[in-house]
């Protein structure tokens, strides 16, 4: 009993984690991309005088959105489920099921924390900048790194999750 106490707790924990980082992070950069794109479109079409980096400044920004948004959205359980077939088995099947979708999602996702962290390397290394504003590229292969990092997070509770309900039988 203890123990899914913990469990709760820890879930709880992350999923507040993941809120306030998507909250800051990628809330904060789709406000900033929306008054970058209001502040182009104002100057192009008032003034005749485009910001030139405006593309490139929102796809480093989008980077930012979309990877906090990935745990973020998993942890409050708001992504497509096709539960055609598995609504109907028993729950400790649903359970199993649940154990090893997430768990080969967990593979998938730190594989890919993993090579974007090395790839950060190489850039980094090779000095690869945006054409444009001349901003280094790597920093932004990390923070693909730490969504992905934080989305495992959110899918190693899932785990923990369903092992507990497979192990009660519910």
């Amino acid at each position: 009993m203890r123990n899914q106490g913990k469990l709760k707790a820890l879930a709880m924990t992350i999923r507040h984690l993941t809120r306030v980082i998507f909250l800051v992070g990628g809330g904060g950069c789709m406000v900033g991309m929306v008054l970058l794109i209001l502040y182009d479109v104002v100057m192009r079409n008032l003034f005749n005088r485009p910001l030139m980096s405006s593309y490139e400044l929102v796809m480093f920004l989008m980077v930012v959105v979309v990877f906090t948004a990935l745990a973020y959205t998993q942890s409050e359980g708001n992504t497509v489920k096709i539960e055609l077939v598995v609504s109907r088995l028993p729950q400790k099947a649903q359970a199993f099921l649940g154990i090893g979708t997430s768990f080969l999602s967990l593979g998938l996702v730190l594989l890919m924390a993993w090579r974007n962290v090395v790839r950060s390397i190489e850039l980094r290394h090779e000095h690869i900048v945006s054409p444009i504003l001349y901003v280094p590229v790597y920093p932004f292969y990390l923070v693909v790194a730490f969504g992905l990092a934080l989305l495992s997070l959110v899918l190693f509770v899932e785990i923990l999750e369903s092992l507990t309900r497979w192990c009660r039988g519910e």
